[in-house]
């Protein structure tokens, strides 16, 4: 199976790395709470990344037609102030709002699905490749060129340093 981790993996591994590899050799008590502060502010992370996005865009969205709504009621008030606040109103007017996002372990799930799906898929046309069937290498090469950038922008971001991030 194809996988990567996602943010919370790493962030959990983190959290396991400095309970299991840093935590012992710190001998002072200054020491052992600054490892416990970070794997605090480590699963607070955990819990933000996954509904960050989606209340952001819910919040730009209300935002907006809160500036919108105070616009209206300074309908027939005269003045800079008031036009600066239906200017604001105005510009952010023009903007769209943002759609809504998915859950992120709703889109995990989904993305894990079609994966496994393309994996069998590749299971399949190998079998109709080696069975000499037209049109098989085909829907490889079409496989490859969605997953080739997919790959190299995945090594680009996991990579650190001189090699891959991991536990042996």
């Amino acid at each position: 199976m194809i996988t990567h981790p996602n943010s919370d993996d790493i962030l959990e591994a983190i959290q396991i790395a400095l309970e299991r590899d840093v935590l012992p050799e710190c001998t002072t008590a200054r020491g052992q709470m600054a490892v416990v502060l970070a794997q605090a502010l480590l699963q607070m992370a955990r819990e933000v990344i996954p509904v960050q996005q989606q209340y952001l865009a819910e919040e730009f969205n209300a935002l907006k037609q809160t500036l919108a709504v105070m616009a209206k009621e300074l309908d027939g008030v005269s003045g800079p102030e008031a036009d600066r606040v239906r200017e604001r109103a105005a510009s952010f007017a023009a903007q769209p709002d943002f759609p809504v996002i998915p859950p992120l372990a709703e889109l995990l799930a989904a993305h894990d699905a079609v994966k496994t799906a393309l994996e069998e898929n590749m299971l399949d046309t190998d079998v109709l490749i080696r069975g000499g069937h037209g049109g098989a290498m085909e829907a490889v090469t079409r496989y490859r060129e969605v997953m080739g950038p997919m790959i190299a922008r995945d090594f680009a971001t996991m990579v650190v340093g001189a090699g891959m991030v991991g536990r042996g």
